[in-house]
């Protein structure tokens, strides 16, 4: 996550390292572990994928370590994606204080959004999107973790043999992914679905917008489309919800953040095939939408199948943080 000054996540983090090249991107999820390496190379160059992997599963730290040591990452930074039950995130006030106050000032302003004691929280701050209405103006995105299972997440990484570097919220791991589009200066609005909820991001130039969790299973689509006819979606159904989501998620991107028409909607590979999608949004939405394909994104060793790429795209998003962002 960024830094910010007093109460960034970063100040958890060993500085002392062994650069191996390049950055391994890890997401520690419920039901598994994702684990990627890549080299950004230089500008112009394809970023290549040097090892992609999913252990499914819940016993991380023994699935990470004997990651780390047949992919021979030992000693390489690594940027920890957080999955979404890890960290709260909300935009909230800012509290109409000086810099230097504002930890103390953002510990009273969360303690109704997490529960447990706001002393025990690591908080982190979001950065703005300019060109915004001025009602947001006095806003501010948190980002806010448990301190003890920030040690925990951080304590997996060490004993695996990597050098953590930073945390990084699913919202801005896909940010980093979109940022390899000749379509990011334009603007992109993009789904991701994962089994317990649905995720809409809307990115303009390497900003992030603003990014909506929708309490909606992706399975429940999944299983929609792969059994719907042709024809319009029932009231109420899981693709009529998504539609309308997606419609109030591209207002607000038009709108409150005061950007022109994105270039397209971008849907992120799921576990399961979504037969239709693209074609039932483009006509609702009125904005051209296509799959997401990794494989035209990155340089790899062999075609990545839909199923690897949604099982490991956040721990990609994690090691594809921008250079500038990652403490040396």
């Amino acid at each position: 996550m960024p830094a910010a000054k007093g109460y960034s996540l970063l100040g958890l983090f060993s500085r002392k390292r062994r650069d191996r090249g390049g950055l391994t991107g890890v997401e520690i999820a419920p039901g598994g572990l994702a684990l990627v390496h890549v080299d950004r190379g230089g500008d112009g160059v394809r970023p290549r994928l040097k090892s992609c992997e999913f252990v499914a599963g819940n016993h991380p730290g023994a699935a990470l370590q004997g990651l780390v040591r047949s992919h021979g990452l030992a000693h390489t930074r690594c940027v920890l994606a957080l999955h979404p039950s890890q960290y709260t995130i909300a935009l909230i006030e800012r509290p109409a204080v000086d810099d230097d106050e504002l930890p103390a000032a953002l510990r009273w302003r969360i303690k109704d959004l997490i529960d447990y004691p706001p002393e025990e929280a690591i908080i982190d701050t979001l950065p703005a999107a300019t060109g915004s209405v001025e009602h947001d103006a006095n806003q501010i995105t948190v980002v806010i973790i448990r301190r003890d299972l920030a040690e925990e997440l951080r304590r997996t990484l060490v004993d695996a043999g990597l050098q953590p570097a930073a945390f990084d919220v699913r919202e801005l791991c896909q940010r980093n992914i979109s940022e390899l589009l000749p379509e990011s200066e334009r603007g992109l609005i993009v789904l991701q679905l994962s089994q317990d909820r649905i995720h809409v991001y809307g990115f303009h130039a390497g900003e992030l917008l603003l990014g909506r969790r929708i309490a909606m299973r992706g399975d429940e689509l999944a299983s929609e489309l792969a059994t719907r006819r042709d024809g319009h979606p029932e009231e109420n159904s899981a693709l009529e919800r998504t539609t309308v989501e997606i419609q109030r998620t591209l207002d607000f991107y038009l709108n409150r953040a005061r950007r022109g028409q994105p270039a397209c909607l971008l849907v992120v590979p799921f576990v399961s095939e979504l037969p239709g999608l693209c074609t039932h949004l483009t006509q609702m939405v009125d904005l051209p939408c296509r799959p997401l394909d990794l494989n035209l994104l990155l340089e790899t060793q062999g075609a990545l199948p839909d199923t690897l790429q949604a099982a490991t795209i956040n721990a990609l998003g994690a090691a594809l943080r921008r250079p500038a962002e990652v403490p040396s």
